[in-house]
């Protein structure tokens, strides 16, 4: 009773006083049934009992305050965790978006323009500058796509090298 209260009640006079109720039962108890010459020898029995049991009791709430402890600390570790996980998808996303806008839409932009000069051109009757225009603009245009490529091989590299296996 003693072990329970402190864990309880966690007041020191709350327990002195279970402690109080219960030493009293005892001590009635055995006086009934021993009498009074055998009562100081239970007595001994009793403190130790209670020492043994108080702490047993003691050491076993820290242990489940501790644990309760790491429970907590193990969820905001998590949502943490979460946390981190959400914001490295964002931040690999935007890369992702400045490789593909530094590869292709440059590219394409730029070939674009150059389409829309070689029309300027043949529409003047400038055909030998048009022609060079068009070489010019399928270089561009292969150089585009091998750059696309190698964005994206790069993106595939990391994240197959990102890849955890082990969960």
């Amino acid at each position: 009773l003693v072990s329970q209260s402190i864990t309880i009640f966690e007041n020191s006079l709350k327990v002195f006083i279970v402690f109080l109720g219960a030493y009293a039962f005892y001590c009635i108890a055995i006086w009934l049934n021993y009498g009074l010459q055998e009562l100081p020898v239970f007595i001994l029995i009793f403190f130790f009992n209670v020492t043994v049991v108080n702490f047993y009791s003691v050491i076993y709430n820290r242990q489940v305050n501790a644990r309760l402890r790491m429970k907590y600390y193990l969820q905001e570790l998590e949502t943490a965790h979460r946390k981190v996980e959400k914001l490295t998808l964002a931040n690999e996303r935007q890369r992702m978006a400045r490789d593909l806008h530094d590869t292709l839409a440059q590219g394409l932009a730029g070939l674009i323009m150059q389409l829309e000069a070689t029309d300027a051109h043949l529409q003047n009757g400038n055909i030998n500058r048009s022609q060079a225009i068009i070489q010019q603009s399928m270089i561009r245009a292969r150089e585009t796509l091998k750059n696309a490529r190698i964005a994206i091989d790069d993106l595939r590299a990391e994240s197959i090298e990102e890849t955890d296996f082990y969960r």
